[in-house]
């Protein structure tokens, strides 16, 4: 079922599927993967009160909330009593949900204050989601989704 409808052999994510391998927190080298052409301070602004955009693979996330059973803003689902479906075996991805440019302009990864990758589940952070609020794409957002 997976190699069918992911079109990809089954052997080579066999072991990471069926029990979960963590990779190892390693340095990122960001030289790598960016160049810097600028960099400009932000101010945090919590938007808890607000919901996330449910929509492509939020939509299904947004499914997946188990309890409470009304969520209206992202508060709702900030307590130790929410409860969320797992992922679950065999590994089936949709491949409807990916994204549709080749090289996506923004992408996101937390590191800790050695620069080592961390694990974005084990702190509570299910992924992030950039999205522009405006027309004219200027104001992109990021949003941290913590459970």
């Amino acid at each position: 079922m997976f190699e069918q409808k992911n079109d990809i052999s089954f052997e080579q994510y066999k072991k990471p599927l069926e029990n979960w391998v963590d990779p190892p927190s390693k340095k990122i080298e960001l030289t790598v993967l960016r160049k810097v052409i600028d960099t400009i301070n932000i101010d945090f602004k919590d938007e808890s009160d607000k919901m996330y955009p449910i929509k492509g693979a939020r939509k299904k996330k947004f499914k997946e909330i188990i309890y409470p059973k009304k969520v209206t803003t992202m508060k709702d689902i900030q307590t130790d009593s929410s409860l969320f479906a797992p992922f679950a075996p065999p590994g089936i991805y949709d491949k409807h949900l990916q994204t549709k440019t080749k090289n996506p302009p923004y992408y996101a990864f937390l590191r800790d204050e050695e620069e080592k990758w961390l694990a974005s589940h084990k702190i509570g952070i299910d992924g992030p989601i950039f999205y522009f609020s405006d027309t004219k794409r200027k104001e992109l957002n990021l949003w941290l989704l913590l459970f």
